[in-house]
C-alpha cells in the first residue's frame, strides 16, 4: 500500500492516509507497523472548506484536492470576500493566506471567529512565511490555532483537515455524552 503519513496535533498520534481509498487511519505510536498495530478506519463525513488566498493557482489547487476527496468547496480572493462568503456557506473549517488586499489574513480570521461566536469553525493560516512543518498553538495566534505553510502537499492539508475536524467531532461527542451521564445520574 502506498501511505503518506503526518503528525497532527500534541502527542504521540501518527495520522496515515491510504492513498487508494478514501478516509484515514490512526495509529497508536509515530511509526506504525501495520502487521502489528490494530488500524482504526474512519470515515468522515465530508464538510464545507473555505479557502481565502489571492493566489489564482493556490486557491485552486487547493480547492480542487479537497473536492477530490470529497469535500465542498467555496473560495475567496480576499478577506473582504472571504468573510462575505464564510456568512453565506457557513463553513466547517476556514483556510486563510496571511497577506491578501483589502483585508489581511488575520483581520480575517479574528473577524470570522468574532462573527462564529459559540460555533467556531476551525481555522487555518497558510502562508509561505512559515517555515518548518504544520504547528497547532494553545491559544490562537495571528487570529488562527493552525498554521500551516504553503509550501505543504495540498494532500497533506486534507488529512490534517481530516484528523481536526475528526478531533473537534470527537470532543463534541464527549461532551455529549458526559452531560448525558451527568444528568442521568440522580446523585450529581
Amino acid at each position: 500500500r502506498a501511505w503518506t503519513q503526518e503528525l497532527v496535533g500534541p502527542g504521540n498520534c501518527s495520522v496515515a492516509r491510504s492513498l487508494n481509498r478514501p478516509g484515514f487511519f490512526i495509529f497508536s505510536q509515530r511509526f506504525p507497523d501495520p502487521d502489528t498495530l490494530l488500524e482504526v478506519f474512519i470515515e468522515t463525513c465530508r464538510e464545507k472548506i473555505l479557502i481565502i488566498d489571492d493566489d489564482p493557482f493556490f486557491r485552486n489547487l487547493l480547492s480542487s484536492t479537497f473536492q477530490e476527496n470529497g469535500f465542498k468547496t467555496a473560495t475567496a480572493n480576499d478577506g473582504i470576500a472571504g468573510i462575505k462568503a464564510y456568512l453565506h456557506h457557513q463553513p466547517d473549517v476556514v483556510i486563510s493566506d496571511l497577506i491578501m488586499p483589502n483585508l489581511g489574513g488575520v483581520s480575517t480570521c479574528m473577524e470570522i471567529s468574532r462573527l462564529a461566536g459559540g460555533s467556531q469553525p476551525i481555522i487555518i493560516m497558510m502562508t509561505s512565511m512559515f517555515n518548518g512543518s504544520p504547528h497547532e498553538h494553545v491559544e490562537p495566534e495571528m487570529g488562527a490555532r493552525i498554521h500551516i505553510p504553503k509550501t505543504t502537499n495540498p494532500l497533506d492539508v486534507v488529512i490534517i483537515v481530516e484528523q481536526l475536524l475528526y478531533r473537534k467531532q470527537f470532543r463534541q461527542n464527549l461532551s455529549e455524552t458526559e452531560q448525558s451521564n451527568t444528568s442521568d445520574d440522580p446523585q450529581k
